[in-house]
């Protein structure tokens, strides 16, 4: 649960700033709250932080209102105040607009319906006032389906998963929740269960893309099974980037949020400027950033990182001015973390 304390209707527009993003790449916003609390101001400045340029009116009457995104996805703004059956929204189409992931939503009064009828994944507000423009803010993140241990874990031994890329995943896992952590507490809007679970599994199938597979490279004992396995997958998989390949099975496996952060760890992601390739979620960036640090199970600089990135992956580089202007992006992210967080990052000590 984070709490806020908002003092002006400047620290109002920060948090619609925090949950825009959040849920740029699609969601749902739930508003609790009594008359006068705000509910409709902090929808009106969340579209605004969407770039919704429209003028956002609560459909006290007609219960919803679209608009469109810039990328020509919907913004759906529901207000339920004076809904008296779930009938009436749902003969407008609520179901399946809430079942579209890709769909904005901000529910004002969603108190109105029933667990049973909210959506399983979803921010929830609940705003209560304290004189002109002062407001308390509880906001809390639910999700189903969480992913067990056993769940992870049964993965990683599905694909064989070699042991070095196992603890590789749990170093970048420890790095990216110690961020992940420390701007929660800075009040950023982050599922560090979403984040746990995509960077445990961001490499799964990181053998498919070695620029080799020799079994002298491992510590581990390598039985003719799982050396078939790894061989099959490589075949399967040529020439295909181990990220989307992993974002294909977690589809499968119905885990769509974890395969998007998984998708976007990929080393290029940072440098596309097409919303599905964009660092957006706190999720995407930590994995990112985290994975940009860790070299084998070894804290690395980000230059380092770079470096050994260049001599083993070569086939993975473009050229060495993408990789330059790679390096600079996670500079920049580094900065966009650490500054948040008030550390600086050549002198910080991890697990400290």
């Amino acid at each position: 649960m984070y709490h806020y304390h908002l003092d002006s209707l400047d620290e109002t527009k920060q948090l619609s700033q925090k949950i825009a993003n959040r849920l740029e790449k699609g969601g749902v916003l739930l508003l609790y709250g009594e008359l006068g609390t705000g509910k409709t101001t902090l929808t009106q400045m969340f579209a605004s932080c969407l770039d919704i340029k429209e003028k956002i009116k609560s459909p006290t009457y007609t219960l919803m209102q679209k608009y469109k995104l810039k990328d020509g996805r919907s913004f759906y703004h529901l207000d339920l105040y004076r809904l008296t059956d779930i009938d009436e929204i749902l003969g407008i189409g609520y179901e399946e607009i809430i079942a579209d992931m890709k769909n904005i939503i901000v529910i004002e009064w969603a108190d109105r319906i029933g667990n049973q009828d909210k959506p399983k994944n979803r921010l929830d507000v609940f705003l209560n006032v304290h004189g002109e423009n002062q407001r308390d803010v509880e906001l809390s993140i639910v999700r189903e389906n969480r992913m067990r241990e056993e769940d992870i874990q049964a993965l990683l031994n599905e694909f064989q998963t070699p042991q070095n890329v196992r603890r590789h995943c749990e170093m970048v896992t420890q790095v990216a929740l110690e961020l992940g952590t420390k701007l929660v507490e800075k009040g950023e809007i982050i599922s560090l269960g979403f984040l746990y679970e995509a960077a445990m599994l961001h490499d799964l199938v990181r053998l498919i893309d070695f620029n080799e597979l020799k079994k002298e490279n491992f510590s581990e004992e390598i039985s003719d099974e799982k050396w078939a396995l790894w061989q099959k997958l490589r075949k399967k998989y040529k020439g295909q980037h181990h990220a989307k390949v992993a974002q294909e099975i977690l589809i499968k496996h119905g885990r769509p949020e974890i395969a998007e952060i998984i998708r976007k760890h990929c080393t290029s992601c940072i440098l596309s400027k097409s919303r599905e390739e964009e660092l957006i979620t706190w999720e995407d960036k930590l994995l990112y950033y985290a994975d940009k640090r860790v070299k084998h199970t070894n804290i690395v600089s980000v230059q380092e990182r770079f470096k050994m990135g260049r001599e083993q992956n070569p086939h993975l580089i473009e050229s060495e001015k993408e990789s330059q202007e790679i390096q600079k992006k996670v500079l920049a992210l580094e900065k966009e973390i650490f500054d948040i967080i008030e550390e600086d990052p050549v002198t910080y000590e991890f697990f400290d």
